[in-house]
């Protein structure tokens, strides 16, 4: 009888520490998965960002006419009167036809509008005015991101890349598309490391690489 008892506690205890470890590897499974879903919410709104804060563009001087039209562009998208600002753009298209970043300024509110279509179609417009434009190539891609077109997007921001190596935002996207979409670990890492290397400091980025590198291990198995 004694001898039962003493195995039956032995098997009780034993019990107790599988149930632990199985809550242990439940939480850390959770706290994986919840840091990988925050990851991905804040890579979008990385995205997301870009359009609001129009990070698209390399500052160049612009004539004093056109940039009043695109700050008055700008004042009604903010107010989300979309239709007068596409109003405003379209009279500085006509008179400034040279000038891409009024057709990238067309982009982007039909972003917002959700019109794929007119998005890509100003892109292309922006690219006839001017051959292998840094932003609207990755606007492009993240165009075509939106659209499920990941392989597309892959190549119009590796074009940006190797058109403006010195240019950070095709590197950051490059990174969410690789991480978010392709699964392809290495090339996100990759990607931010770089975008790092020309901005030096940005500590959401920062947090992605420390995840990405606790992740690779892990999903390579």
């Amino acid at each position: 009888m004694k001898c039962f008892l003493e195995l039956m506690m032995k098997k009780h205890r034993v019990l107790r520490f599988l149930a632990k470890i199985t809550f242990i590897g439940l939480l850390c499974s959770c706290a994986t998965q919840s840091s990988k879903e925050a990851t991905a919410i804040a890579q979008e709104q990385a995205v997301k960002n870009q359009l609001a804060q129009g990070e698209y563009y390399i500052n160049e001087p612009l004539p004093d006419a056109l940039s009043q039209l695109l700050i008055e562009a700008q004042q009604l998208v903010q107010s989300e009167q979309y239709d007068s600002a596409l109003n405003v753009l379209s009279d500085a298209k006509k008179q400034f036809p040279n000038y891409p970043q009024v057709d990238m300024n067309i982009a982007i509110i039909a972003l917002k509008q959700n019109n794929h279509d007119l998005a890509l179609d100003s892109v292309s417009a922006a690219l006839e005015v001017r051959n292998e434009y840094p932003p609207a190539l990755n606007m492009k891609g993240v165009i075509y991101r939106i659209t499920g077109d990941f392989d597309s997007a892959k190549l119009a921001y590796e074009k940006a890349i190797q058109v403006a190596p010195d240019y950070p935002k095709p590197y950051l996207n490059l990174g969410i598309l690789a991480d978010l979409y392709l699964q392809n670990l290495t090339l996100a890492l990759t990607s931010f490391e770089q975008y790092l290397n020309i901005v030096n400091a940005d500590e959401k980025v920062e947090n992605w690489i420390i995840d990405l590198k606790r992740r690779m291990p892990q999903e390579s198995q």
